[in-house]
């Protein structure tokens, strides 16, 4: 956190906990909260194995406008600004991208 304060590192987050669960949680938002830094939501469609990525395939990655967390901000309306920054970029690269759990036998508990 002392870091993102002073400007000279960034840092990268699933906000969901996990590349495989799309419930997103609080983290991000207690991070970007004490650091005083906004949020920027990517989002990236193309093979979800790494082995995927040697493949001839597309990949998209799209970058979304920054989501300002102010200390005092609603941790749920700012999850929500997520969510919907989120779907508004998949939507914005391929409307019908479906996301398919590579690892759908995989339960997380903090999912239920």
């Amino acid at each position: 956190v002392k870091e993102l304060r002073s400007g000279t590192r960034n840092f990268m987050i699933f906000p969901s906990g996990s590349r495989h669960s799309s419930k997103l949680k609080g983290g991000a938002v207690l991070i970007a909260k004490m650091s005083g830094r906004s949020l920027l939501p990517v989002v990236y469609q193309g093979p979800l194995k790494f082995i995927g990525l040697f493949r001839r395939g597309s990949t998209s990655v799209a970058f979304g406008p920054l989501i300002p967390v102010p200390k005092k901000a609603d941790e749920k309306e700012i999850i929500i600004s997520m969510q919907k920054a989120f779907s508004d970029l998949d939507k914005k690269i391929n409307k019908n991208w479906v996301y398919i759990d590579p690892h759908p036998k995989r339960t997380n508990n903090n999912d239920k």
